[in-house]
């Protein structure tokens, strides 16, 4: 409760607002939530709540990709974007993108010097939380279900055809190259741009970088209905707000849960796979 009193206009009249001292309990409450979004952003924590989902992809596209349930050789189209930046430079290597990752997160932590700890309550709480961000994706794909169809049949039967190791190690792998490709390095770079270079208030390069990089997820993909490219395009937005709020570590996971539910676990009722 909160308790009030009438203030005086006179000057002589010091009453004022008395708020009630928060209770030790409540105090570590609050203390432990600022906690969790922050130590959720740090590079190592993201490093180590990723790592399965790198080692499940790599493993999945050597044995399930490659033969087998594909009978032919797949990969994720954002990976191919980044090993072939590597070709540019002349190195050459399939896991290449899964090592650049790993480095990557290494050096930010290290430049970071943030202690080298983490807690398994924040990997916990992270894997609820990407979770529960994939069902406003879910819902969405759900309203524009029949438009989605198309897309179905115009890039997703061969997809559906694949086993369920095939189709989880895709869910996984786009979750995890998609993201890096469009938000890591995508937002980031546009950020730079329009920040650094173009002297835009940070808001506003931030706010541009999302809208942008949501654009080229949508053109990344194939679009046989205008619905499905909003869809997309909405997509897009919304992993690059969770982004820009929660940090990579989640927005990978979020958008590897969307897919598996798309690809995996109900492929009949969701018809989109971001």
């Amino acid at each position: 409760m909160v308790s009030c009193r009438p203030v005086s206009q006179h000057p002589d009249d010091r009453d004022s607002v008395d708020l009630p001292p928060l209770d030790p309990s409540e105090r570590i409450t609050v203390a432990s939530r600022l906690a969790y979004f922050t130590d959720s952003r740090q590079p190592l924590t993201m490093l180590v709540f990723l790592l399965p989902l790198v080692l499940v992809y790599e493993l999945g596209a050597l044995f399930f990709m490659t033969g087998g349930d594909a009978g032919s050789s797949w990969e994720v189209s954002a990976q191919r974007v980044l090993s072939s930046v590597f070709e540019v430079f002349g190195v050459a290597g399939l896991h290449l993108p899964a090592v650049l990752l790993v480095v990557v997160l290494l050096i930010w932590q290290a430049l970071s010097r943030e202690p080298w700890r983490v807690k398994p309550a924040v990997l916990l709480g992270m894997t609820l939380e990407s979770a529960a961000m994939a069902i406003p994706l879910i819902v969405l794909a759900a309203l524009i279900a029949p438009s989605a169809a198309a897309l179905i049949q115009h890039q997703g039967q061969a997809v559906g055809e694949l086993g369920w190791p095939a189709r989880t190690t895709i869910s996984i792998g786009a979750g995890l190259y998609e993201e890096m490709l469009f938000r890591l390095i995508g937002i980031t770079a546009l950020h730079f741009l329009l920040a650094d270079l173009v002297r835009l208030p940070t808001r506003w390069a931030t706010g541009l970088a999302v809208v942008i990089s949501a654009g080229a997820f949508a053109a990344y993909h194939d679009i046989p209905t205008v619905e499905v490219g909003v869809f997309y395009f909405l997509a897009g937005a919304y992993f690059g707000m969770l982004y820009v709020l929660r940090g990579f570590g989640s927005v990978v996971a979020c958008h590897a849960a969307y897919d598996l539910v798309a690809l995996v676990i109900g492929p009949a009722a969701i018809t989109v796979a971001a």
